[in-house]
């Protein structure tokens, strides 16, 4: 494969895989793995590539950071280890760029299977090792193609998460008056103060809520009493 490694790597691939032996390898085995695999592809296509390193406490905090800052996340689902498994969920529910590797890919979840499993031998031959290279390097190129589903749960969340970060970005608040409960959409830089201190008093003494004068000033009805915030537009009411 015909790949230069950049003399400066930014991007950063977290490695999510076992730390002791299980049924196929060794803690030192799985060690080599990383070290002789995983570690030089990753880096010679462009990635520093880290996994958590075995200690004392808990390591789920320094776990879910690292997931949450790689650019991608390769997860290696071989004896289908349950720590594997629950940062793998993690992992699903905060990104979609995660790929899913196995040294036996028939063992492996079955609903997992349709979003793309690399299947590798941790001793390859030199071929084998070009062979695994290549499907990193079109697995991480897929992850740059929204249409290209890497997460069963964020399938069903993303679109969510992208529609409330919209909201964020140009956010519109749905009023009602108290009086009518005539509602009316208004963007929340423009909303006039609520505070009753700078409210003022209309002809016959009344303090008057600033929001108020937009439903005068929207034509939707002749009340002067406060609004009511019941939501963003988009998002179920209060």
């Amino acid at each position: 494969m015909n790949v230069s490694s950049p003399s400066v790597i930014q991007k950063t691939c977290y490695v999510i895989m076992p730390f002791s032996s299980t049924r196929t390898l060794s803690a030192e085995g799985w060690n080599e793995v990383f070290e002789k695999l995983f570690k030089p592809t990753f880096e010679l296509l462009g990635y520093r590539c880290l996994r958590s390193v075995v200690r004392t406490g808990s390591i789920l905090q320094d776990i879910i950071t690292n997931l949450h800052n790689a650019s991608a996340i390769f997860a290696d689902l071989t004896d289908n280890k349950p720590n594997v498994f629950y940062e793998l969920g993690i992992a699903h529910t905060i990104t979609t760029r995660v790929i899913m590797a196995s040294q036996h890919v028939d063992e492996c979840p079955s609903d997992l299977r349709p979003y793309g499993i690399i299947q590798y031998k941790p001793k390859p031959m030199h071929e084998q090792t070009i062979r695994f290279q290549a499907e990193v390097r079109d697995a991480l190129s897929k992850l740059d193609h929204e249409e290209i589903q890497t997460s069963p749960v964020f399938q069903f969340l993303g679109r969510t998460m992208r529609h409330l970060e919209h909201l964020l970005k140009t956010p519109i608040a749905v009023m009602e008056c108290t009086k009518c409960g005539r509602l009316y959409e208004v963007r929340v830089n423009e909303t006039t103060q609520s505070d009753w201190a700078v409210a003022g008093v209309d002809n016959f003494g009344r303090r008057i809520h600033p929001i108020g004068i937009e439903h005068i000033e929207r034509k939707l009805c002749g009340h002067w009493e406060c609004a009511r915030f019941k939501g963003l537009k988009g998002i179920q009411s209060f």
